[in-house]
């Protein structure tokens, strides 16, 4: 009797990673989706703030061109390195806000990155009145993943 042969694994016989998805879970709690409510509207006047920002930025090496700065320093640059890292945060806690579904990993990703925006915020002379505006929604992000957190049963791994 021939036994018949297994086709090569498509990784050489190399152990793979596998990666779970993370599963989104419903917001379920009645104060959880005025918490995220209220978490984008800060979000959406951060985001507002570091566009107006980068117009100004934009306007002032327009006219200012013929100055010698490097790229690397302007204030173009940083803003908008900004206003990206904003613009992440923002997307993902527009979605939460649309589909009422909290994705664990997501909003971790979110939360260091509010973490680095508190860090850059007085390093790109960011107005002094956004500064408690970032804490409150570092602390609204922070209490979305507690709560969801102890509805999934990992209270060991959240530190508040």
């Amino acid at each position: 009797m021939k036994t018949q042969r297994r086709a090569p694994s498509p990784t050489g016989g190399r152990a793979t990673k596998t990666y779970h998805l993370a599963i989104p879970s419903r917001l379920r709690h009645p104060a959880l989706p005025s918490l995220v409510f209220q978490t984008f509207e800060d979000l959406t006047t951060l985001r507002r703030h570091c566009m107006e920002e980068v117009e100004s930025a934009r306007h002032d090496a327009y006219r200012y061109r013929t100055l010698l700065v490097r790229p690397a320093q302007s204030r173009l640059r940083r803003w908008r390195r900004m206003l990206t890292s904003v613009t992440r945060c923002w997307c993902v806690l527009d979605d939460l806000v649309r589909t009422n579904r909290l994705v664990a990993t997501r909003c971790h990703e979110v939360y260091r990155a509010l973490l680095g925006i508190q860090v850059a915020w007085p390093r790109i002379e960011g107005p002094a009145y956004c500064s408690p505006l970032i804490a409150q929604t570092l602390d609204h992000v922070r209490q979305l993943l507690i709560h969801h957190a102890q509805r999934h049963g990992h209270q060991s791994r959240v530190s508040s």
